[in-house]
């Protein structure tokens, strides 16, 4: 059975960083090493700016998303989520795992009252975009990537 909960950062980081290198791997398409700045992650969670939710079959992590909440700076009255990452690993896909997460992260977040939920979708993931939109998410920004700083190892 699989079970989702929030659960820190801290407390699962261990666990999570062969998955994290993993989803890295496969939707970055990056030569640069991943570099976790993990005192950032840190002191968002220390502020409550910083969602983990896991999924896990027994005791075993399977996938994860994860969602930075702030006030939206245009209507400060709003108070958002922004996807950090949303990941399960291959073996478990196309098995409802994902639309799980999505379930719970809504579910929580619409309790904390987050009016917004932003969700990143790498072209690698068409499959993600399709959950997104059957749970009623519109697309309404595309996100376009420049280096200024010549590197061109990541794009």
């Amino acid at each position: 059975m699989i079970e989702i909960k929030r659960e820190r950062f801290h407390d699962v980081i261990d666990e999570a960083l062969p998955i994290l290198r993993e989803n890295y791997a496969e939707v970055s398409g990056c030569k640069t090493p991943m570099n976790i700045d993990m005192n950032a992650y840190a002191i968002t969670e220390e502020q409550d700016m910083f969602r983990a939710y896991v999924a896990r079959n027994a005791s075993t992590l399977i996938g994860y998303a994860a969602f930075f909440v702030t006030r939206n700076v245009h209507c400060k009255h709003l108070k958002q989520a922004v996807q950090d990452t949303l990941f399960v690993i291959p073996a478990y896909r196309s098995q409802g795992v994902a639309a799980q997460l999505l379930e719970c992260v809504e579910r929580e977040l619409k309790k904390e009252g987050v009016s917004l939920l932003y969700s990143d979708v790498n072209q690698a993931h068409p499959q993600l975009a399709r959950l997104l939109k059957n749970r009623g998410y519109e697309m309404t920004r595309s996100i376009y990537l420049k280096r200024l700083d010549g590197d061109e190892s990541h794009v």
